[in-house]
């Protein structure tokens, strides 16, 4: 075989591998976290809440779990990771220092807000693999029905739904960088 021919089947193969590859690069899919994938589970920073759970728990195993995400958040110290497994948890929260908080699907673990104020109020930190709905601050200044978060913000495979606020942000404010991937924001409403 002559060296031009050898050349023109080197260079055919490396473009069938280099189409393969985009290909591959196209059809890939970014898959919804699970617990396992966020940062540092398992920890002495991971707390666990679950619907059968009791907030006098330790709420540090999932055989341990507090009853709400309220319970949780007032164990939690600056970067703590807590997971929330399937159910439905009717809560206003507030978290005065950085959190992640990972469900067990957006389809899995709901927090409603129950209409009667703010979901989430939070100063920085991450969400994933949760639905988020149903808050509500209307009147003034207020922003973020669903999220309010003061400084940066995750939101992985998040669904944010049905929130009010009386100014910006019906769904998620956020007063810093905000990185968001895989999440659906429907059906938020906003005054401004």
């Amino acid at each position: 075989m002559s060296l031009f021919k050898r050349m023109n089947v080197i260079v055919g193969i490396g473009s069938a591998v280099l189409a393969l590859f985009l290909i591959g690069l196209t059809t890939a899919r970014a898959e919804a976290p699970q617990a396992t994938d966020g940062p540092m589970v398992g920890g002495l920073s991971t707390l666990y809440v679950a619907t059968n759970g009791n907030n006098a728990n330790a709420c540090t195993g999932p055989g341990v779990p507090c009853l709400t995400i309220a319970g949780a958040i007032g164990k939690a110290s600056a970067g703590s990771t807590i997971i929330i497994a399937t159910g439905k948890y009717t809560e206003n929260l507030t978290a005065t220092v950085a959190l992640t908080f990972i469900g067990a699907g957006a389809d899995a673990t709901i927090i409603d807000g129950g209409g009667v104020g703010r979901v989430l109020n939070m100063t920085s930190g991450s969400i994933y693999s949760l639905t988020v709905r149903n808050g509500a601050v209307v009147g003034g200044s207020n922003n973020g029905g669903g999220i309010y978060a003061s400084g940066a913000l995750t939101l992985t495979s998040v669904n944010v739904v049905s929130n009010t606020a009386g100014q910006y942000g019906g769904g998620l404010y956020v007063g810093g960088a905000a990185t968001i991937t895989g999440s659906q924001f429907m059906s938020n409403t906003a005054g401004s």
